[in-house]
């Protein structure tokens, strides 16, 4: 994390606003866990929420893009006080799942989400957590942050992150194609010839197999 050389007034500004920011709303919808989740524009509002009624904290934030030295989306954000001090954190990069102008900005979206919730001191749960209901399969079925991971293999497990990323593609895909997501994961499982398994026991061997058997189904 970069800061100014001193970090006095917006380290008391930030932990008033701190105090007045509540959980972003849950407005957005996940058709595959029918459930709700607090997007990107939801964490903004929440932070408006409390820039507009306590304006005197001289609270405000900058968010930059770029690209990393391997060409993937990244970003920083930074908060800024009204006495000139800031505090900057990143660059977070994030992973495309498929390299074209949804994938990066889908990814892209998801740092910008994942920053600004890590600068602020955010908790806004996700869809994680949320088990399928009793007939969707077993491979869809995504852990809580707090669930143990069981690992039966020598091969490490794929990270959370990439588990949220398939998630991602799978749901935005069903959408578009006019399918569901269960049937979208049956044809990648398929596909890879991968185990049907939960999501938060496949290995990173068998994460990369549904990855590119899901970009094949997407063309």
């Amino acid at each position: 994390m970069d800061k100014s050389d001193d970090i006095k007034e917006i380290s008391k500004a930030l932990a008033k606003f701190q105090e007045y920011l509540s959980a972003p709303k849950k407005n957005k919808d996940n058709p595959f866990f029918k459930s709700k989740y607090a997007g990107l524009d939801d964490d903004i509002s929440a932070i408006k929420e409390v820039q507009t009624a306590h304006p005197d904290l001289g609270i405000s934030y900058t968010q930059d893009a770029s690209t990393s030295d391997t060409g993937l989306p990244q970003v920083k954000t930074t908060i800024h006080h009204i006495s000139g001090e800031y505090l900057m954190f990143g660059p977070l990069t994030l992973p495309v799942g498929k390299k074209d102008a949804q994938g990066y900005g889908s990814a892209l979206t998801y740092a910008r989400r994942y920053s600004l919730e890590a600068a602020f001191g955010i908790a806004s749960e996700d869809d994680d957590g949320n088990g399928a209901s009793e007939n969707q399969p077993d491979q869809s079925t995504r852990p809580s942050q707090h669930q143990t991971r069981q690992q039966k293999t020598s091969e490490p497990l794929a990270s959370q992150q990439d588990v949220e990323e398939l998630d991602t593609l799978v749901t935005d895909f069903a959408g578009k194609d006019g399918t569901s997501p269960k049937v979208v994961y049956q044809n990648i499982f398929t596909s890879a010839k991968v185990q049907n398994k939960r999501l938060s026991s496949l290995t990173r061997p068998e994460m990369g197999a549904l990855k590119r058997a899901l970009s094949q189904l997407m063309g």
